[in-house]
């Protein structure tokens, strides 16, 4: 594989703590200006869509995707509700004028899907033992309509991890992914399909939902299987950025889960400006790995 491929998590740098720290000791507000329209492309032409667009089945699994936040993002404000605290994509990534998204809060720094009332799936590199305490599991992280952010949500759609059922985190054979223990079952939502056993076929057509960046959820479509020979993972041409590791990719004749994202080609590059534009590349085949979901289907539990 290239050796450009990267885990797609939002890096968490020194700065962006701090830009976080001053938005909590501030107060963050949930509404953001309408971000400017921009001509960059991904793969061929930038396919991300806001959730609230969405309507029938693609509606009803994303609200089984979930933002893994850090527990620091989060303020509790004693009523019942908690508001996610993070600064604008613009800010985070250095971006230059006229970039996608770039006056939304960047807040997650993975995302995950619900398989089943008490387990969710993210890639392997977004957990360990050792951080599982500092993560919160956050439902419906979305934009309200163009120009609002939902930040603040019941905390009844937040959610700790109770333990690892399984992770995997293997450089060399691609295998990245947890099963995750809920501390609480969810209730007010159906889990997402997903494929148990057998191959999707080279050439399906796919779409992704997740956090690109940490933003509110967003769908990605128009991509589909590309290199389908590992037995572990298959390769896609999807429109994702760091925060989408954990995404579940989506068959989509079907609406069911056929894997989560677990790296791909790099997602900014500089100019001579001294800020940051969308990597874009041509309509070919993509470097986006998926690990397949009937690898770690064994470890979640018919429920």
């Amino acid at each position: 594989m290239p050796e450009e491929l990267e885990p797609k998590r939002r890096t968490r740098l020194t700065r962006s703590m701090l830009l976080t720290a001053a938005l909590a000791a501030l107060g963050a507000s949930t509404a953001v200006v309408a971000a400017q329209p921009g001509s960059e492309t991904i793969y061929g032409h930038d396919d991300r869509v806001e959730i609230f667009t969405l309507a029938g089945a693609r509606a009803r699994v994303a609200r089984d995707t979930v933002a893994l936040v850090d527990a620091g993002s989060i303020r509790n404000n004693g009523n019942g509700t908690s508001t996610l605290l993070g600064p604008t994509l613009r800010i985070r990534e250095d971006l230059c004028p006229g970039q996608r998204f770039a006056s939304q809060p960047a807040i997650a720094f993975c995302s995950g899907v619900l398989l089943t009332p008490t387990v969710v799936a993210t890639a392997g590199h977004c957990v360990s033992r050792e951080t599982l305490a500092s993560i919160r599991f956050v439902f419906d992280f979305a934009m309200q309509d163009a120009t609002r952010a939902r930040t603040t949500l019941p905390n009844s759609r937040i959610y700790r991890a109770r333990r690892i059922l399984a992770r995997q985190q293997n450089d060399l054979t691609r295998n990245d992914y947890a099963v995750i223990q809920l501390d609480r079952r969810v209730t007010d939502r159906q889990p997402a399909a997903f494929r148990r056993t057998g191959r999707i076929a080279t050439g399906a057509a796919l779409y992704v939902i997740g956090h690109p960046n940490g933003l509110p959820a967003k769908l990605a479509d128009h991509a589909s299987v590309q290199d389908n020979t590992d037995r572990v993972f298959f390769t896609a041409n999807l429109d994702t950025f760091a925060g989408n590791s954990g995404s579940p990719v989506l068959e989509a004749a079907t609406n069911r889960v056929a894997g989560i994202l677990s790296t791909g080609d790099p997602d900014y590059v500089g100019t001579s400006r001294g800020c940051n534009v969308v990597n874009v590349e041509p309509d070919r085949p993509g470097n986006e790995i998926v690990t397949r979901s009937t690898v770690f289907a064994p470890f979640v539990p018919v429920e």
